[in-house]
């Protein structure tokens, strides 16, 4: 039994990754101008945990920030690829995910030991604006959009045209078992009916036969053939002349 169509409507993927991407490069912008102003305008001292143990603090450098702001940028978009791929309401899911996560790190660089609490604050500076410009940007993303219902729409008309196809073969071959099964998914070759002009009725008549395709004379040296008027893609009418290849149409 085919496989039923699918109408699920889903935000598009490349629109997630372009406003993942987006805002990330600007989280981690404006991350390494906090980091800037700290040690260059204000002279505060900024540490932050080496890898993920909290208790061993590092100097923050430009690179250590931009990476982990790029890594956190990361995990939020494939998290939101897969959300908008198996949950419907993608986009409150992800609200309610990305906030709950953003803030459970913001509670770990607020309660950070053996630390002053003004460090704390700079740190947790740069945990909020990683959520307040990753999340929202994401959320957008995984809102459906016009373009989304149409995207869904024709791509379930494209399964519902090859499901069709598929059982309209499956027919014809029950009422046919000697014949071998069509496939609909294979196309007649293509074949360049202009190109056979001049040539011999031979050579034509060999390169239509190897394209697949079924020869017929309508008109040789003047004189018309009889010819049935039905319309065949895989038939190519010739008009010869002295044994040459004068017009070539499909039909």
């Amino acid at each position: 039994m085919a496989k039923a169509p699918n109408r699920q409507v889903t935000p598009a993927i490349s629109r997630i990754w372009v406003y993942g991407i987006i805002a990330t490069a600007i989280a981690s912008a404006l991350n390494a101008g906090w980091l800037y102003l700290c040690d260059n305008v204000t002279h505060w001292s900024l540490q932050v945990p080496q890898e993920l143990d909290p208790k061993v603090l590092v100097a923050a450098s430009t690179l250590r920030i931009v990476l982990a702001t790029a890594i956190a940028g990361a995990i939020s978009i494939l998290v939101s690829l897969a959300l908008s791929k198996l949950v419907i309401g993608p986009r409150i899911w992800w609200m309610i995910l990305g906030f709950g996560v953003g803030f459970a790190s913001l509670y770990g660089a607020l309660t950070l030991p053996n630390v002053d609490t003004w460090l704390r604050v700079r740190l947790s500076v740069m945990h909020i604006i990683a959520i307040v410009i990753i999340v929202p940007a994401l959320a957008k993303a995984l809102g459906i959009k016009d373009v989304d219902h149409e995207a869904a729409d024709r791509r379930y008309h494209e399964q519902l045209d090859a499901i069709k196809a598929q059982e309209a073969a499956a027919a014809l071959a029950q009422q046919n078992p000697t014949q071998a099964p069509l496939n609909p998914t294979i196309a007649v070759p293509v074949l360049d009916v202009n190109a056979l002009v001049g040539k011999t009725e031979d050579q034509a008549t060999s390169e239509i036969e190897s394209a697949s395709h079924e020869v017929r004379v309508v008109s040789r040296d003047g004189q018309q053939f009889p010819a049935t008027r039905d319309y065949r893609g895989e038939r190519v009418n010739l008009t010869i002349d002295n044994g040459v290849v004068t017009a070539a149409t499909i039909g």
